[in-house]
């Protein structure tokens, strides 16, 4: 599974150009943010980022990742939407969310 703090160090490396000016943003060091790119590259199995004069350039494949991503964070960011609301007091379901059951035992897997 793709780690999402890994794609979100992606978005900004490729936003920003270098891996210091995003760790900058972040609030990580460089090494911390060049670590989750590779662990995202070992995730994926291919090379996002290529080396382009004293920064960095998204492969096609790394953009074809990021433009993929936006539904990702917008998922995201609806699910924090939801637990908001919850915790607000807002019943599920009022926030655009279908209400879904509660799992019962019966519909847990069988092992």
């Amino acid at each position: 599974m793709i780690d999402v703090g890994s794609l979100g160090a992606l978005r900004s490396v490729a936003a920003l150009g270098t891996i210091a000016r995003a760790a900058d943003e972040l609030g990580f060091t460089a090494s911390a943010v060049s670590q989750q790119i590779k662990r995202l590259e070992r995730q994926v199995g291919v090379a996002l980022l290529a080396p382009a004069g004293r920064g960095v350039v998204l492969t096609p494949a790394g953009q074809a990742l990021l433009d993929a991503a936006p539904e990702v964070f917008q998922s995201l960011e609806r699910c924090a939407e939801a637990a908001r609301s919850v915790a607000d007091g807002t019943p599920p379901g009022c926030c655009g969310w279908p209400r879904s059951p509660r799992p019962s035992a019966d519909s847990w897997p069988r092992t």
